[in-house]
C-alpha cells in the first residue's frame, strides 16, 4: 500500500483500531500490522507468503520492540491458512472484534476472486460483531462485486478503499453468548470452498503476476518500516 493511501486509511479508521485485534492478510513489509499497533490495537497476525518479507517483517518488529506475543508473522499462503486461523482464534476469542486487512497485489483482484471472495466471507463469518473488513483495490476492480455488502468504498485516486462492518447476520454461527453453536463448527468450514492446495497454486502461477509483483518490491524494500501519519480521522460505517 502506498503512503498516501495509508495515511488516509488510518485517518479514516484510526480511532476503530484501539482495543481490535489486526489480521493483515496479504502483509508485505507488515506496515498495516505495525502501524494498527502503534494506534493501540490489542494485537496483530501477518500472513506472507514470500519468505523475504516474512524474514524482513521479523527483524522490523525486533527493531521496533514488538514481541511475538502481541504480533504473530506467518510465512505462508493465506488463501490456504487464514480461514483455519480465524476459526481457531474465533473460538479462543469470541468477543475481541477484529480489523481485517484485505491488501493483495492488485492483480489478483481480476483474476482470482474465486479465492479472494470466500476468504472475505470466512472473515465476516468467523469475526465477532462489530468487526471490521478492509478492502483496497485499484480502479480497475470493480468495488461494486465485493460479496455481502453494503461497503463504504472511498475512492482516492486511481485507488479505492472500501469498509464493511460485520453484524450478526454476517456471523451466522454465533449464539447469545457469542459463541460458534455445535453445528455451525461442522458446517462453518464448508461454506468456504477454496478448492485444494493444488488449485490454488495453479491459480497463483497461471499468469496472474502475483509472484513477479512480489519480486520488484522486495527489490524496492529497503528492510526499515516507518510508521505513517499520526492524524486520526473518524470511521463512520453509515457514510
Amino acid at each position: 500500500m502506498k503512503e498516501s493511501l495509508r495515511e488516509s486509511l488510518f485517518n479514516i479508521i484510526g480511532p476503530a483500531i484501539r482495543g481490535r485485534y489486526v489480521w493483515d492478510l496479504f502483509a508485505g513489509t507488515g506496515i498495516l500490522a505495525i502501524e494498527s499497533l502503534s494506534r493501540g490495537a490489542a494485537g496483530a497476525i501477518a500472513f506472507e507468503r514470500d519468505r523475504r518479507f516474512a524474514i524482513a517483517i521479523r527483524k522490523n518488529m525486533a527493531a521496533l520492540g514488538i514481541s511475538t506475543e502481541v504480533m504473530e508473522v506467518i510465512a505462508g499462503d493465506t488463501l490456504k491458512i487464514a480461514a483455519g486461523r480465524m476459526e481457531e482464534m474465533s473460538l479462543d476469542d469470541p468477543t475481541t472484534p477484529w480489523i481485517v486487512y484485505f491488501c493483495p497485489p492488485y492483480v489478483m483482484w481480476l483474476q482470482m476472486t474465486s479465492f479472494l471472495f470466500p476468504l472475505i466471507q470466512a472473515a465476516a463469518y468467523f469475526a465477532p460483531a462489530g468487526s471490521i473488513l478492509v478492502v483496497e483495490a485499484d480502479k480497475f476492480f470493480d468495488m461494486s462485486t465485493l460479496p455481502l455488502g453494503p461497503w463504504d468504498v472511498r475512492p482516492k485516486g486511481n485507488m479505492s478503499l472500501a469498509f464493511l462492518e460485520t453484524d450478526d447476520e454476517h456471523s451466522l454461527g454465533r449464539n447469545a453468548s457469542g459463541s460458534l453453536t455445535d453445528e455451525d463448527l461442522i458446517e462453518g468450514p464448508r461454506r468456504f470452498a477454496f478448492g485444494d492446495a493444488a488449485e490454488i497454486d495453479e491459480a497463483e502461477s497461471d499468469g496472474s503476476g502475483a509472484d513477479d509483483f512480489l519480486d520488484e518490491a522486495f527489490d524496492a524494500f529497503d528492510g526499515e518500516a516507518s510508521l505513517g501519519s499520526e492524524e486520526d480521522g473518524p470511521y463512520d460505517s453509515s457514510s
